[in-house]
């Protein structure tokens, strides 16, 4: 099942992976933070107990606000391994790490270019839980 907002899409994938895709040059502010976050609950129910890692895809996503970067920092899952942050170019890499720097992380997140790498990173983390 996928979700649609007005800046982004919400799918839980193979089981294991929350996959947030960003729609083609938006900006994402708090509202738009929240209201992906209220597709994130309907897809995986508060108390679910299933564990799974996230993958935000933001590679042609425009920009996010320091509002929204906090409010999805400060909504951690208990069930959530890590979030793997799909980017495109080292600009958005450099962003992406400056961010996590002065930025607190609920949970382990890391910078990856391919999807694969981001999925095996999770499963890794998975695999380790269970």
């Amino acid at each position: 099942m996928e979700l649609e907002t007005k800046t982004a899409s919400v799918s839980f994938i193979e089981g294991r992976y929350l996959l947030v895709r960003f729609k083609p040059n938006e900006s994402i502010d708090k509202a738009q933070a929240e209201e992906i976050i209220k597709k994130v609950h309907i897809l995986l129910p508060e108390g679910a107990n299933i564990p799974f890692g996230n993958i935000i895809d933001a590679t042609d996503m425009f920009f996010i606000s320091g509002s929204a970067r906090k409010y999805f920092a400060e909504s951690p899952n208990p069930d959530m391994v890590g979030v793997a942050l799909l980017v495109k170019s080292q600009i958005q890499a450099g962003f992406a790490n400056l961010y996590m720097k002065f930025t607190r992380q609920a949970s382990p997140t890391k910078v990856f270019y391919k999807m694969e790498n981001a999925k095996q990173w999770i499963s890794d983390r998975l695999d380790t839980k269970e």
